[in-house]
């Protein structure tokens, strides 16, 4: 499973299909959504179907769209494996948006047997955090999570030019070492010539 979630091209399938899915739905269903306001006494309610009735429902597919494509733009930016470490971060995210997801359900069920009114505003919320939830949370990953991968796990440095094919770098103590016999071959010659 580790494996399958170290290609970036994993995430950046995934996240493209399940948004294309939710914008499509988003900016298909916006103009024909109709929710009765004046059905619910609460405020954030009747707030939340003018938001709808103004055709908001559009600003935030294009909203989540945009965010999308940023983080696909990184996704494509860095084709490297990713290691286990930037893996587990990937899953923890991922792990969160779940998790929020199953409370955006749940939060949606309980409003539901609270208030039986005004259930396509409901629903319309829940699919909205639910999408956000994923949307941002793989967007926390690549901002935040390779930053960190980043200053934990520096790059190593570029290793030095290889010699050409055949020609053996040469330690510099060698050649010193050689230079300094050189010269004393030179003086004892030199002396023996005097010598002579």
């Amino acid at each position: 499973m580790n494996k399958f979630f170290r290609h970036p091209a994993t995430n950046a399938v995934g996240l493209a299909v399940f948004s294309a899915f939710y914008g499509v739905i988003f900016l298909g269903f916006s103009p024909r959504l109709l929710v009765g306001t004046g059905e619910s006494q609460n405020l954030f309610w009747q707030a939340w179907d003018g938001f709808l009735l103004a055709q908001g429902l559009r600003w935030l597919a294009i909203i989540l769209l945009v965010l999308t494509a940023i983080a696909l733009a990184i996704l494509l930016r860095h084709r490297s494996m990713q290691d286990e470490y930037q893996t587990a971060l990937l899953l923890r995210c991922l792990s969160i948006a779940i998790v929020l997801a199953l409370a955006a359900i749940g939060g949606f069920f309980a409003l539901v047997l609270l208030d039986p009114v005004g259930i396509v505003s409901k629903l319309t919320l829940m699919v909205s955090v639910n999408w956000a939830s994923v949307v941002l949370a793989d967007l926390v990953y690549l901002l935040v999570c390779r930053r960190r991968c980043y200053h934990d796990h520096p790059p190593h440095p570029a290793p030095h030019a290889q010699a050409p094919h055949g020609h053996r770098p040469e330690n510099p103590h060698v050649a010193l070492t050689g230079v300094v016999d050189a010269a004393k071959s030179h003086a004892a010659g030199a002396r023996d010539f005097d010598l002579q």
